[in-house]
């Protein structure tokens, strides 16, 4: 059943890289949870910007700030979607800082987190 017009709704998607990569923006409407979200940084990763709350946000660091759009009502949500505009290069900018801020900074230092709490844990 199609309740919006312009929504194109999809159901379950085997591979939805494609189709994050190839929005304008992934919607995260989180208004509970904790730790990072899985499905933003996916979204970061493909070059594509974040419309969320603060809690879609959690664990994102800064350096993604100006692909995180915050709204945190109804309202803002709309109003930030009707308003969101973007060019391919900047997604290819976000793509390229994702890629490079994780291949250098945050998945090693992450790793080496992970060793050193398991040999503090024992």
């Amino acid at each position: 059943m199609k309740r919006y017009s312009k929504i194109e709704y999809m159901g379950f998607l085997e591979n939805p890289y494609p189709v994050i990569s190839n929005a304008r923006a992934l919607i995260s409407p989180l208004f509970t949870g904790a730790g990072i979200k899985v499905k933003v940084m996916e979204s970061l990763a493909c070059g594509t910007p974040v419309i969320g709350t603060r809690i879609s946000f959690e664990g994102i660091p800064e350096i993604f700030g100006d692909y995180l759009i915050n709204a945190e009502d109804q309202n803002s949500f709309i109003t930030r979607i009707t308003e969101f505009k973007i060019q391919l290069s900047d997604k290819q900018r976000l793509k390229a800082l994702f890629l490079s801020y994780n291949m250098n900074n945050s998945l090693k230092e992450a790793i080496l987190q992970e060793n050193v709490s398991k040999k503090t844990n024992y």
